[in-house]
């Protein structure tokens, strides 16, 4: 009797040894699998940020900047020390090449300097700092690249991508007899005036306004000139702003200024316009980060016009200032289009809104 239980435990220790094996052999390959798991987390993350952690201690890994910005630089400061900074244009081997155009300067007197890129900067720079004291020197360098952004503003119809007609009636002209406010009042009077007082007062509508549209796309480009740099912001990294100015051509009778109402109060994409006085003027929209492309509705007054071309409406919607934000402070003092992208695409196509004619009262005359 004894033997038997002595064996009965022996059979249950080992089966109690093999489980504890077995389960020993799951954790281990638990811990294998965790193990492999956080590594490969790891160098997603660091393959995802590596493109965007530049250091400038190459060219390849330049800092990004853009024509017109500027940006403070410094090292630690050191009694007794003098702090001489330099910037010159830089070869894609990390060589010195010539100077910087005229607008791009690094001013400083200390351990801390500003550099300006000017308005049409291009290609690779490098930055020196000469400190020295005495009679010994340290030069440390990093590189910068310049990037650049362009703004295209076409016109189109309400979808953003249909072109406009370069010329075509007012919406009043659109309207069908099915409904009363579609009928003009049988009075002398008629709308030269363009407000919408005059409109409401002429016939039977309210807020009855001509709307046109154009479409606005924010690009990025890589203005350095050397292959290889990393980690350049999309166009989608940034917030944009531009100033813009609704205006018509030189023609008598045109009165664009007063006509033009502004922009609709429907902000497309979270885009904020501001609210000039007058449309002649320079106003300014604001489109935030993740925003590329926004297309902007436009009103202005209905107006009749007293022969075929009196009180046409032609017009172009240009947009100018071009400036970024790439930090989330909301500044816009990160750089922008350069002089030269700001000369091409900045304008729409000119549009001409034609008048309906001032149709005098119906009278009977036998």
């Amino acid at each position: 009797m004894k033997q038997e239980i002595t064996s009965e435990k022996k059979k249950e220790l080992e089966l109690k040894l093999k489980k504890s094996m077995l389960n020993f052999k799951m954790f281990s390959l638990m811990k294998k699998q965790l193990f492999s798991l956080v590594m490969m987390l790891a160098l997603i993350v660091i393959a995802s940020t590596s493109a965007w952690a530049q250091d400038g201690l190459t060219v390849t890994s330049a800092y990004w900047h853009m024509p017109g910005s500027t940006h403070g630089v410094t090292v630690d400061s050191h009694t007794n020390a003098t702090y001489v900074w330099g910037i010159t244009a830089a070869n894609c081997d990390g060589t010195e090449g010539a100077a910087a155009e005229a607008g791009t300067t690094i001013t400083s007197g200390s351990n801390t300097a500003t550099i300006t890129y000017s308005a049409n900067a291009t290609g690779v720079y490098r930055v020196t700092c000469i400190e020295a004291y005495g009679g010994c020197q340290t030069i440390r360098q990093f590189y910068t690249a310049v990037m650049n952004i362009n703004v295209v503003v076409t016109s189109t119809l309400a979808d953003g991508t249909t072109p406009a007609n370069a010329s075509d009636c007012n919406d009043y002209d659109e309207r069908g007899p099915g409904s009363i406010d579609w009928l003009v009042p049988n009075l002398d009077a008629d709308d030269n005036g363009g407000t919408a007082a005059d409109l409401e007062a002429h016939i039977n509508a309210t807020n009855l306004y001509n709307t046109r549209w154009v479409h606005v796309v924010l690009s990025v480009s890589d203005d350095a000139g050397c292959p290889g740099i990393a980690g350049m912001p999309s166009a989608a990294d940034l917030a944009w702003r531009f100033n813009y100015t609704i205006a018509g051509s030189p023609v008598a009778n045109t009165e664009y200024t007063d006509n033009f109402i502004g922009l609709q109060t429907s902000i497309p994409a979270g885009a904020v316009y501001s609210a000039p006085a007058t449309y002649d003027g320079t106003a300014t929209v604001a489109v935030p980060e993740g925003t590329t492309a926004i297309t902007i509705p436009m009103w202005s007054n209905i107006r009749w016009g007293l022969t075929d071309t009196d009180a046409d409406q032609p017009f172009t919607f240009a947009a100018s200032s071009v400036v970024v934000d790439d930090d989330g402070n909301a500044d816009y003092t990160d750089g922008g289009e350069s002089a030269a992208n700001a000369l091409v695409g900045n304008e729409s196509s000119a549009q001409t809104i034609e008048a309906s004619p001032a149709t005098p009262r119906i009278t009977i005359n036998d």
